[in-house]
């Protein structure tokens, strides 16, 4: 929902429909024409270029659009059904902006399709006092709504964003199950011992060395006493016990990064200067505290190179672990409706407060300095190859539409319960950012409609004078849609990956 403002027309002067202000309502000759937008070429065009998404790119992707069309479609919902009921006068309900692409018209209200796919809108009249309406409009605007129709309005985006949260991971544990400790191999690094060891999707690990293998949880533990050897690794496939031997590998941990600036948890060590390494103590060797090197490490797969300065060298073993190269398919358990619905409300304020915080922390100047210019470091080649940088740890990060999409799709991959819960998080983070408590997000229109109650007196009705407000909101419009500009170039050329 948000703020729009029309300059009055002049006097005397016809106001058109501004959504038909483009094509004549009767062409020369006296007979009307039927506008295509109005039919259903332009959606069959829409559906077919879903179809060639889907078999060019995959359905994954073709479902991820889906998703986010239907979720921004549910927030408008909830704008619209709030002020029909509330009495407003709603004269447009569209997705996406610009151009109109198809259009119908219900009662007094048009309902369509516009070319730039980069949100929706309901267009209520009288927003603010900067808005001109007929006069016997007036009663139905929504700057003449009372205090709780306007709040019930203001927050049915991020209603109806939380609701669409809660049945999406109710789905996802009573109807598709969370994970069991029983798990298989579902992905095998490149590279890697599992690799080596002949190691497939499907297998179930039975031991490695004298270890055996229950827990994924477990394994990190197991690696740790074989990381650097040459370990025997037994494995069941079709219920058959396959046994190899295979040198199980180093990769860091989290606590690499206040000691080598540069490196991060999951990177697996090639070369320094030049000169291969495979292990940290042969690393170790070579380097020496205070000095920079360049430094090649696999890095989800991927072969890149940083710069690396070295700050500290802990004891081996303190900043490393093995690294087989498996990722699990864990087994799901489905849930009681009940288990369900209280494993969702706890996972849901979980997930609010992370977003909370995430915000808080992201608003700050530095941060968004650093986001800026880790961007423009990505997209001038930095000092890191381009494939590196999206895997180092990033709090700092916007992702796009375009971006999530991808992300979603990827998840998708990996099992239908990954990617509806991915969409119910994203949902309470957008239902949570669309409260921030200034104009033109809905959050805005909470704060003025609460500041124009305090003021009102005695039954007097405060309007708040939006024409103060405007410079509020045209920066912080100019900022968002900067940071999304920005957002939407990285994640171009610097995707983000749910591997590694």
């Amino acid at each position: 929902m948000s703020i729009v403002t029309e300059p009055p027309p002049p006097p005397g002067s016809v106001t058109p429909n501004p959504v038909y202000a483009d094509v004549p309502d009767v062409p020369v000759g006296g007979h009307p024409r039927r506008d295509v937008r109005d039919g259903p070429l332009p959606l069959l065009v829409f559906f077919a270029l879903l179809v060639y998404l889907g078999l060019s790119v995959g359905w994954w992707v073709v479902a991820a659009v889906v998703g986010i069309v239907l979720m921004i479609f549910l927030h408008e919902l909830g704008h619209y059904t709030t002020a029909k009921r509330g009495g407003m006068k709603v004269t447009e309900f569209f997705l996406g902006f610009g151009p109109r692409l198809w259009s119908f018209t219900r009662g007094e209200t048009t309902y369509g399709v516009k070319a730039i796919p980069l949100g929706a809108y309901v267009r209520i009249i009288g927003m603010s006092n900067l808005e001109e309406v007929e006069p016997e409009d007036e009663a139905r605007t929504y700057r003449q709504a009372s205090y709780p129709r306007r709040m019930l309005v203001a927050v049915a985006g991020s209603t109806m964003h939380f609701i669409q949260a809660f049945i999406l991971l109710m789905v996802v544990y009573v109807g598709i199950g969370i994970p069991t400790d029983s798990w298989t191999i579902r992905e095998v690094s490149a590279d890697s011992a599992a690799a080596a060891a002949g190691l497939q999707m499907g297998d179930t690990l039975v031991q490695i060395g004298d270890q055996p293998v229950g827990k994924f949880k477990d394994l990190s533990a197991i690696l740790a006493l074989a990381s650097g050897t040459d370990t025997t690794i037994v494995y069941s496939r079709n219920g058959q016990q396959i046994s190899s031997n295979a040198v199980i590998a180093e990769r860091f941990d989290a606590d690499v990064e206040p000691a080598i600036t540069g490196l991060v948890s999951g990177d697996r060590l090639v070369s320094v200067d030049g000169a291969a390494v495979s292990n940290y103590a042969q690393f170790s060797s070579i380097v020496t505290i205070g000095n920079s090197y360049r430094v090649e490490v696999l890095r989800a797969d991927k072969l890149c190179g940083v710069q690396a300065t070295v700050n500290e060298l802990p004891p081996a073993g303190t900043i490393t672990r093995g690294f087989l190269g498996v990722s699990p398919r864990f087994a799901k358990a489905r849930q009681n409706p009940a288990v369900g619905a209280t494993r969702s409300i706890g996972d849901f304020g979980r997930v609010a407060s992370g977003a909370v915080s995430g915000i808080a922390r992201f608003v700050r100047p530095n941060n968004v300095g650093s986001f800026v210019s880790d961007t423009v470091k990505a997209g001038t080649g930095g000092t890191d190859d381009a494939e590196c940088r999206s895997l180092s740890a990033d709090e700092n990060r916007v992702m796009s539409i375009y971006g999530f999409g991808k992300v979603a799709s990827d998840a998708g991959k990996d099992g239908v319960g990954n990617f509806l819960e991915l969409f119910a998080l994203f949902n309470i983070f957008i239902g949570i950012f669309n409260l921030l408590p200034t104009l033109p997000f809905d959050g805005g229109h909470v704060v003025v409609a609460t500041y124009e109650r305090i003021r009102s007196r005695r039954g007097k009705r405060y309007f708040a004078d939006m024409a103060k407000a405007l410079p509020i909101v045209y920066a912080v419009a100019g900022i968002m849609v900067f940071l999304g500009v920005l957002a939407l170039f990285r994640d171009i050329i610097d995707p983000l990956s749910l591997g590694g």
